[in-house]
């Protein structure tokens, strides 16, 4: 491990990661940081370490356990409460995800609804309500193919509107992370300091009155 800042960083591999001296912030790449800083605390040294090969997920879990994996990206975790999200929610974009065999959101899958009340641990009914809401949020897009007889086929699900609002949101973040922070902002003007409080000892005696009954 060393201890890189400013134009060393750029000598980061592309076996090596980046940790943040200030708040332990793992990065992949120079090209997340903000003028050689962390974007989280604005700290400039980071450790420059050789990643682990541990990283990759298929050995982060026990033999055959990770042999297959959904691809779901950690934003989506971390947006659950703006975007107004909850564990049933959440639960289903995961098993629609699992459905898909590329990263194109605007792929359908179509998984019937039992089955996703089956991988859900929910009821059919309490599917038709959170998929109902996430389509109404524009989070996710239903068409419906007509059978012969009038009959309908599985609903066909896109994700193009979820792929939007994530998008956006980690456009607002980085706005966020780019606003300098209170503290942080280096000044050519002198900053007027508060005076200092007097210490007890310099503080002006008050005398007691002499006409005032003691208290006791």
């Amino acid at each position: 491990m060393t201890l890189v800042r400013g134009e060393e960083l750029w000598e980061t591999r592309s076996d090596e990661d980046l940790i943040c001296v200030g708040c332990r912030t793992l990065f992949e790449t120079p090209d997340e940081l903000l003028d050689y800083a962390c974007p989280d605390c604005r700290n400039e040294g980071f450790i420059r370490r050789r990643r682990r090969a541990s990283r990759r997920v298929e050995e982060r879990w026990p033999a055959k356990v990770g042999a297959t994996w959904v691809a779901v990206p950690t934003v989506l975790f971390e947006a659950v409460v703006p975007l107004g999200l909850d564990a049933t929610d959440l639960a289903l974009l995961v098993v629609l995800e699992a459905h898909r065999l590329d990263g194109d959101g605007a792929t359908e899958v179509w998984p019937s609804q039992q089955r996703l009340a089956a991988r859900t641990g929910s009821s059919v009914a309490t599917v038709k309500r959170h998929i109902k809401k996430l389509a109404d949020a524009g989070l996710i897009e239903i068409t419906r193919e007509s059978r012969p007889g009038g009959r309908y086929a599985a609903n066909h699900y896109t994700r193009r509107g979820l792929d939007a609002a994530l998008s956006q949101y980690v456009r607002a973040q980085e706005e966020v992370n780019a606003t300098p922070r209170p503290g942080c902002i280096v000044s050519d003007e002198v900053d007027q300091q508060p005076e200092p409080v007097p210490l007890l000892s310099e503080r002006p005696r008050i005398e007691d009155d002499a006409d005032e009954p003691p208290p006791f």
